[in-house]
């Protein structure tokens, strides 16, 4: 299966610092694959530059045949690729449904007239998107949420709806910073099955993540990142046994 994601000897340096050193990896449609490493070893920093958030400094990244490298950053939802962040980023006096509604707008076909005199063409298009974030809330059990205003939901279900949020421009590729940071364990499990349940409706997805159980349970390929490079790569079990991987979570050195 050909890849929809392909990184090749991407570097980015912040003055001295190597962040990410000569990074190349692929991923497949449709899977699931996680990024994990210690904290600091470049794993967002990598996410940053695939999400247009950093340019690297030299290398190329190629996302369903397109060259990301010079997109400016509001491209990227265009091309279908959409992603959350390590801290929950909802608008907390919005309701529920107004936050996964404000996901369309990337997406949104809308001209500046149209915006700017409230045209019919206007009014049908907010009608639809708030009949679509509805199904998306209905289809993810959230239906009762809606009319929440999200400063008053629990930090675990902010998180969800976050990932919701960003349905709602239908990406290929969705990009998940460390989203089961901050859940308890049953949270997790909950999020475990939410995450298959989005590689079923036929999304690809790329997590950063450092609960090991979450990450070896859904995932279908694992890179390891460690001091801005690439450690090692393969299949959950590969990596569980790599001797270089228990070093880097267990040895001395840490």
């Amino acid at each position: 299966m050909e890849p929809i994601l392909k990184i090749e000897h991407v570097c980015k340096s912040f003055g001295g610092l190597k962040a990410v050193n000569d990074i190349s990896l692929e991923i497949k449609k449709g899977s699931i694959v996680s990024l994990i490493g210690p904290n600091g070893a470049g794993k967002t920093t990598l996410f940053n530059i695939i999400t247009g958030f950093y340019h690297a400094d030299s290398g190329d990244i190629c996302f369903d045949g397109i060259r990301t490298n010079d997109l400016k950053i509001h491209e990227y939802v265009k091309i279908g690729m959409a992603r959350t962040f390590q801290n929950v980023r909802v608008f907390k006096e919005l309701t529920v449904l107004e936050n996964v509604i404000a996901g369309f707008q990337g997406v949104s076909a809308a001209s500046a007239w149209s915006i700017l005199f409230h045209t019919k063409k206007k009014r049908h298009m907010e009608q639809e998107m708030e009949e679509k974030a509805g199904e998306l809330l209905e289809e993810f059990g959230f239906g009762g949420y809606a009319e929440h205003k999200c400063k008053n939901l629990p930090y675990g279900i902010q998180k969800k709806l976050e990932i919701i949020r960003a349905l709602a421009c239908d990406p290929k590729l969705l990009l998940l910073d460390e989203p089961a940071a901050g859940l308890n364990s049953q949270e997790s499990a909950e999020l475990r099955g939410y995450i298959s349940c989005l590689q079923d409706r036929g999304h690809t997805i790329v997590l950063i993540e450092h609960d090991m159980k979450l990450v070896m349970d859904i995932s279908d390929y694992v890179y390891v990142m460690d001091y801005g490079m690439l450690l090692t790569q393969g299949t959950p079990e590969e990596v569980r046994t790599n001797p270089k991987v228990i070093e880097v979570y267990m040895g001395k050195r840490r």
